[in-house]
């Protein structure tokens, strides 16, 4: 019979996406306690992913953190992977250079803030790109109440109700955090839906409420957010 082993996976300051320096992050790996035992799959889909990002094969470990976010939710690692992918977004020099050059090329599995906007403003983009940490061009937009920009992705017809990955946050979520009542109208006028929740089981109403923001709160109750 197999031991399960466990993983210790260090991160320190010399690791070029580590979000933090001198980080120790623990995975237990429940591989095979059993001859002929099927090893553990969020063990093998974190040390694929681990492996990639060792690699500095960038294109590789975002797309293996977004599966791994995708397909094991309530495992320890995935918000550890979370945070990775909103590192990226001020990440250091090399990975910077990457998703310029796949921005530019077309290739990108996805943008900074600024390459997402510049991209989306020059009609370079549809609007379905998302940035690392898993953000659409249209919730950029309304998280800085840029009115023009959210017509534009409207009329492109990109999805309203999308979600990112870690809080479930729609568009019309991030406008309320904004607390721009022109965003939440344009949002609303574009078939956001009222009543989604988020995470933490917070529907819009509930968000609006905890920004306290008496003009939002009012337009949402008014247009039947409950």
């Amino acid at each position: 019979m197999l031991q399960a082993v466990a993983i210790y996976l260090v991160f320190v300051c010399s690791n070029p996406i580590s979000p933090m320096s001198n980080v120790v992050f623990h995975e237990q790996d429940k591989a095979t306690s059993n001859v002929g035992q099927e090893p553990n799959k969020s063990a093998v889909a974190y040390k694929k992913w681990f492996e990639a990002n060792a690699a500095k094969d960038y294109p590789k470990a975002i797309r293996l953190a977004r599966d791994y976010i995708e397909r094991f939710p309530e495992e320890r690692a995935t918000e550890y992977l979370k945070e990775w992918l909103e590192y990226l977004q001020k990440g250091p020099v090399e990975v910077q250079t990457y998703l310029r050059g796949a921005a530019d090329s077309g290739s990108a599995d996805c943008l900074t803030e600024a390459q997402m906007l510049d991209s989306v403003t020059q009609g370079r983009a549809d609007g379905t790109t998302r940035t690392c940490d898993g953000r659409s061009a249209l919730m950029l937009a309304a998280t800085r109440g840029q009115a023009d920009l959210i017509r534009v992705l409207l009329e492109k017809g990109v999805d309203i109700d999308a979600r990112e990955a870690k809080h479930g946050w729609t568009a019309l979520i991030y406008g309320i955090w904004s607390g721009d009542p022109e965003t939440v109208q344009l949002l609303i006028e574009g078939g956001a839906d009222l009543n989604l929740k988020d995470e933490e089981n917070a529907t819009v109403l509930d968000n609006a409420i905890l920004r306290d923001n008496p003009a939002i709160v009012k337009l949402l109750k008014k247009a039947g957010a409950r």
